[in-house]
């Protein structure tokens, strides 16, 4: 006897928060944390998402079998990191009822199909309509820009180019549903600031992709104004985007040619610090405050959603 496991990896935005929401460049990463769903006991909303993918596809299985998610490798404890578990466990609990409906979750348009029917459900779920970005980034893997809707791979070298990474959990969760609904309102309440911020977001992202193959300095540049325009963003939508400590922390490191920004809605969750390559990391994690954790296990994973049958 066979039993179906489907996995998805976890994502961390690189540049383009906020501002991809109305359809301005944005780019993250998927990374070697998966959440992998499986059949057992039932737990959580695996069951209520591959309902859905069934009637989104119009197939009715047989029998209801109950499936459960386990996204242990994007959590210390019962704490999230805030590295797109709940993305990964939508897109995974899909391609878990495509692949019972027969359906090769390997292939790209099936993936399409998956991104479409996932990002319609977890958009429901969070009440508020998100990018699409994170679940695109979980579907398939790899460096993923998006601009206009549209998705396109990136070569993880053009986008990295003498940057280094490093990947650093806050100690403190962020409420992304919060965040979202936050600039939902400032939008509305300050139209033509939230619109000429969004355009400045837009700007400076692209301008770092353009720079990132072969300048360095101008990536690090194009970060550096990223985030101080995220700290306008949060103090203009009453979301504290770029906290106190993340501003002490660039303070202590500016020396060192590298820049501190959220990834993500902010607040909490998860930092990244970019450098040129060949700085030592012990010189940034020294500056660090004890809640800040690193993950240096962190690496970008090329493969999106995947499925294996495992032996009973």
């Amino acid at each position: 006897m066979k039993s179906v496991e489907v996995s998805a990896p976890g994502k961390l935005f690189l540049i383009g928060e906020y501002a991809v929401l109305e359809g301005e460049l944005g780019v993250a990463l998927a990374i070697n944390k998966r959440v992998f769903v499986r059949e057992g006991v039932k737990r959580g909303k695996v069951n209520a998402i591959r309902k859905f993918a069934f009637d989104s596809v119009g197939f009715r299985p047989q029998a209801r079998s109950s499936f459960f998610a386990d996204s242990s490798a994007l959590f210390v404890g019962k704490r999230k990191l805030g590295l797109g578990s709940s993305s990964a466990m939508t897109v995974s609990a899909v391609a878990s009822a495509l692949v019972e409906a027969g359906m090769d979750i390997s292939c790209k348009d099936t993936r399409v199909l998956i991104w479409e029917i996932a990002r319609k459900f977890h958009d429901t779920a969070q009440k508020e309509r998100g990018s699409g970005l994170d679940v695109a980034v979980s579907c398939f893997g790899g460096t993923i820009k998006m601009c206009g809707g549209q998705i396109e791979t990136l070569s993880p070298v053009s986008l990295t180019c003498d940057l280094d990474m490093l990947h650093i959990w806050t100690g403190k969760e962020s409420k992304t549903r919060d965040a979202i609904r936050a600039f939902r309102e400032f939008q509305i309440k300050k139209k033509t600031v939230a619109c000429k911020i969004v355009k400045a977001l837009g700007d400076v992202s692209r301008g770092f992709v353009e720079a990132c193959e072969n300048d360095a300095k101008q990536s690090l540049d194009m970060l550096k104004e990223y985030a101080r325009l995220l700290d306008t963003l949060g103090k203009e939508m009453g979301f504290e985007v770029v906290t106190k400590t993340m501003k002490e922390v660039q303070q202590k490191i500016q020396g060192f040619d590298a820049v501190l920004k959220p990834s993500g809605a902010g607040g909490g969750d998860i930092v990244t610090i970019f450098f040129k390559k060949g700085l030592p990391h012990e010189y940034l994690l020294q500056n660090l405050p004890g809640n800040y954790v690193p993950l240096s296990s962190l690496e970008i994973e090329q493969d999106g959603v995947r499925c294996e049958t495992l032996p009973l």
